[in-house]
C-alpha cells in the first residue's frame, strides 16, 4: 500500500517551549489518518522528530509499505538524507528510532518542502500548542 506522510512539530513562545507534533498519513485508497499530541516543554527539533516517528508507526500499523514523506524541517531532512552531524544526544536517539522505522518500508522517500505547503500538519500542531498555552496560567506568563 502506498501512502504520503506529512508531519510537523513546533513549540511556542520560545525554543524550547510549549511543544506538540502532528502527523497525517494519506493512503492511496483515500483513507486519511491523523494524529497530534502535546509534548510538554520541549525543543522544536524534538517535536519534529516525534511527529515523524509517530507518523511512521501509524503508516506501518496501517499496512503501508511504500511511503513518500514530506517535512518542512531542514534539520530532519539534513540528518536523514544528507548525513548532517548529529551532535545532540537526545536527538540521536530519535534519529536512530526513525531510521529503524524507515528501514521497515519497501520504499521510502523523504523530501523537504516549504512550510506553506505543510499547512495541514502545521495547523494541527499549532492548535494543540495554542490550546495548551491558553488553558494553563503558567504558560500564559511564559509568553
Amino acid at each position: 500500500m502506498k501512502a504520503t506522510l506529512f508531519f510537523d512539530g513546533g513549540c511556542r513562545p520560545t525554543n524550547p517551549g510549549v511543544a506538540a507534533y502532528a502527523c497525517i498519513v494519506k493512503r492511496e485508497d483515500g483513507e486519511v489518518i491523523q494524529h497530534s499530541n502535546y509534548l510538554g516543554w520541549r525543543t522544536n527539533n524534538y517535536a519534529e522528530y516525534a511527529g515523524l516517528i509517530v507518523g511512521l508507526k501509524l503508516a506501518l500499523d496501517n499496512k503501508v509499505d511504500d511511503i513518500s514523506i514530506y517535512t518542512d524541517s531542514q534539520l530532519v531532512e539534513g540528518h536523514l538524507n544528507k548525513g548532517w552531524r548529529r551532535n545532540n544526544a537526545e536527538l540521536r536517539v530519535m534519529i536512530n528510532e526513525a531510521e529503524k522505522l524507515l528501514s521497515k518500508f519497501d520504499r521510502c522517500e523523504l523530501t523537504w518542502m516549504r512550510r506553506i505547503y505543510n499547512n495541514e500538519a502545521d495547523a494541527l500542531c499549532t492548535a494543540i500548542i495554542t490550546e495548551r498555552r491558553a488553558n494553563n496560567p503558567w504558560h500564559k506568563r511564559a509568553g
